[in-house]
């Protein structure tokens, strides 16, 4: 497949020997072959109504949609939008480049910036940069350790949605700059190799880690460059003073790159000073791409990954001119060596680093991400694990505003259940904390935690920090409606209007909250509220079936038949029904007395009953009376306090849609595959989970209860002939004035 024999004719007479072949791309080759002729180096800009791929449903998409989709169809990572900690400036200030000694060097696109530094025979490191609030950069590829790196990662700049077109207007019209980075030349044409070569420079660098926030030379950088770039303190100038950081090239050669309101698609670059190029001798001195960093790194965090199977990769995607369907290639000074990728592999491996840099990425996700991550704690690596006081939760702005629009009465219900299944290596805990719809459907997640344990202290902090985020969510909403985001008109009027009661409430209501039988989530949440507790039901008869205890333990020491445990449930349905707390004992001697009339089941035979010395009957009465019998549990298993004509056995009473939530994220997002990482598994729910639900909605699969109920009533009133067919075509008699209402809503539905 893919090659062809070259047409023949009277003008070409074939030749001798193996006759020519001609390669044709086919498929996604020929694919991402258009995609990169679109978007080749110096290629100009697309215009507004630019054509662009089709999407799935055929429609094609245009101007910066087409832009956004090709730049995120190159390759595999993630589309992110950075979000700074400091406040930035309205507009930037113009700069006077040529008064300042600038010259204007080039102008390209700015998905075309890495291939701009590749093919400069010099390095340049990153001192500044400034931004205003009027833009966004939306970047794309893996982001590494490097995630705003403009040598690495490509990106596009939109306007900002706070822009407004009188803000745009002028920032026009004015050619302001609205973001620009300074780059400085990192003096590798100054520099004398050492002797023993590049193996020397490399080993002496492998354990140097800078410490500057803004450089991207992290673990598993060109071990050569580092030792250059880093090496301040050895570094003298001709007049016996040391070289600082930013001045090691001898003519101070600096890059101004500018992004201007007038075209947002390019961005011009400016050079202060001259200096020669590095000698082809010493291209080796240079980095290797910043742009293959980030895709060897994304390699080698995978399990089992090996520095073979990670050149190959980018072998074959990204070095062979047939793969990126252009006749571009890296320099070959820009490509790393066997030895670098090997180093890079072994290095994220390192049992410290796989111990530790979960922790720190999770750190950075949160100091990144302050808005939707909170509740954190770091992990204490001097106490042991079971003492960790680690914690993060997760949550964004819809998952919010779900879990106040469907907490409404009368059935405004939290789902709250705990997992380590599948989640966590280390076995932290994973909490969910849900809502479900009026059709019974469960709504996004509100948020989750993972944490090192489940006790009570933990799971009230966290329940008062998401209540917090809750009503401070209704507040902004209350005073903003246009916050309101990915909801129909009816839904958005619903949420506004129960947003507005929060805010002058000044508190946060919900009819009830459901857990499984834990006494740490109960614990947790009786401290903080006097909402209705319900006990899920599923749970309550799995554990009698399995005669789960309240510390823990499990089983009575000796086995039950299967038929004597369907009695114990049918007598502990019938006690369920107990509807006050006078009627409590009477109903508990029913049950006793229930259970001494069963069936007898033959003596337990095993050394830890024997021991106990007590009868089957006395063992599980005593079961009952010490972890059921007891408060808080019979109030919350019973129908003592429900409200008139509900019992325990309807749906609410069960927490299926906390499991459905694990269902889903276990099936969709984790493939049904153990996660390895904390910090993978935040960013999967922050990334991925939550923003799922803004474009992909739960859909209502079955019919809803008031069709149900039509449904019902029609057929009674068929199939008691109240309504019989006439001899007018399409005309019914009602033999029950009562029923013509109701035959009338029939007929129209």
């Amino acid at each position: 497949m893919g090659k062809e024999r070259s047409d023949e004719s009277a003008d070409n007479p074939p030749r001798h020997g193996r006759k020519k072949f001609q390669f044709i791309q086919r498929g996604k080759a020929a694919l991402n072959a258009k995609i990169k002729k679109v978007l080749r180096p110096r290629s100009p800009t697309l215009p507004p109504d630019a054509p662009g791929p089709e999407a799935p449903g055929g429609l094609p998409l245009r101007g910066e949609e087409a832009h956004e989709a090709l730049l995120a169809g190159e390759q595999y990572g993630v589309v992110s939008e950075r979000i700074e900690a400091h406040e930035a400036p309205v507009m930037l200030k113009a700069i006077n480049y040529t008064a300042q000694g600038y010259k204007l060097v080039d102008i390209i696109n700015t998905e075309n910036l890495p291939q701009w530094f590749h093919e400069q025979k010099n390095d340049y490191q990153p001192k500044e940069h400034s931004e205003s609030q009027l833009v966004k950069l939306t970047w794309f590829g893996h982001p590494g350790d490097s995630p705003h790196n403009i040598r690495a990662r490509k990106f596009v700049v939109r306007w900002a949605s706070i822009a407004s077109p009188e803000a745009q207007e002028m920032a026009v019209s004015k050619n302001r700059p609205v973001w620009r980075w300074l780059y400085v030349c990192a003096g590798v044409h100054d520099r004398v190799p050492p002797d023993s070569g590049l193996d020397s420079v490399a080993s002496q660098a492998t354990t140097h880690q800078p410490s500057n926030e803004h450089s991207d030379a992290g673990i598993g950088s060109d071990a050569a460059s580092e030792a250059i770039e880093d090496d301040e303190n050895s570094e003298d100038s001709d007049d016996g003073t040391a070289r600082k950081r930013w001045n090691k090239c001898s003519s101070e050669v600096r890059l101004q790159v500018e992004i201007t309101a007038d075209n947002l698609a390019v961005v011009k670059i400016w050079q202060k000073g001259e200096h020669e190029d590095v000698d082809q001798s010493r291209l080796w001195l240079l980095m290797f791409s910043r742009f293959l960093r980030l895709q060897i790194m994304d390699r080698a965090r995978r399990f089992g990954a090996r520095a073979t199977a990670i050149q190959r990769d980018l072998v074959g995607q990204f070095l062979l001119p047939s793969s990126s369907g252009g006749s571009v290639q890296l320099p070959e000074h820009r490509i790393p060596t066997q030895k670098q990728v090997r180093v890079m592999v072994s290095t994220s491996k390192h049992r410290t680093r796989l111990a530790r840099n979960p922790f720190r990425a999770t750190w950075l996700m949160v100091k990144r991400n302050s808005r939707d991550m909170y509740y954190y704690n770091p992990h204490d690596f001097e106490a042991p694990d079971h003492k960790s006081k680690f914690t993060v939760a997760i949550t964004d702005n819809f998952s919010l505003d779900s879990t106040i629009l469907n907490t409404a009465a009368p059935n405004g219900t939290l789902f709250m259940d705990s997992t380590h299944r599948l989640h966590n290596e280390n076995r932290a805990a994973t909490t969910v904390l849900c809502t479900a719809n009026e059709g019974k459907h469960v709504m996004p997640v509100g948020a989750y935690l993972i944490s090192a344990n489940i006790q009570a202290s933990t799971i009230k902090d966290w329940f008062v920090e998401t209540i917090r985020k809750i009503e401070a969510c209704a507040q902004e909403v209350a005073a903003d409606k246009s916050r309101i985001h990915h909801r129909d008109p009816a839904a958005t009027d619903r949420l506004y209007a129960r947003c507005q009661r929060i805010a002058a409430n000044g508190k946060f209501d919900f009819t009830n909250i459901n857990i499984d039988k834990s006494r740490s989530e109960y614990n947790g949440i009786l401290g903080i509220t006097n909402y209705y507790i319900r006990l899920c039901q599923f749970h309550v008869i799995f554990a009698i079936l399995r005669f789960d205890f309240d510390n823990g333990d499990q089983g009575l020491g000796f086995t039950i038949p299967v038929t004597m445990k369907a009695q114990i449930l049918i007598l502990f349905r019938a006690l369920q029904r107990c509807r006050s707390m006078e009627q409590w004992e009477d109903a508990k001697r029913t049950f006793h007395a229930g259970l001494a009339r069963s069936k007898r089941v033959p003596q337990p035979n095993t050394k830890k009953a024997k021991n106990a010395g007590k009868p089957v009957l006395q063992v599980v009465q005593e079961y009952f009376d010490q972890n059921w019998f007891v408060e808080p549990w019979i109030k919350l298993f019973t129908d003592i306090g429900m409200p008139p004509g509900q019992s325990r056995d309807d749906t609410w009473n069960t927490n299926n849609w906390a499991e459905t939530a694990f269902k889903q994220f276990n099936a969709v997002f984790l493939d049904n595959k153990h996660n390895k990482r904390i910090d993978q598994l935040a960013s999967i729910i922050l990334n991925h989970h939550l923003p799922y639900f803004c474009f992909f909605p739960t859909p209502d699969r079955g019919p809803s209860k008031a069709f149900l109920q039509l449904n019902h009533d029609a057929n009674k009133l068929w199939e008691t002939e109240m309504v019989t067919p006439s001899a007018v075509p399409d005309t019914f008699m009602v033999r029950r004035v009562e029923y013509v209402l109701l035959s009338r809503l029939c007929r129209a539905y």
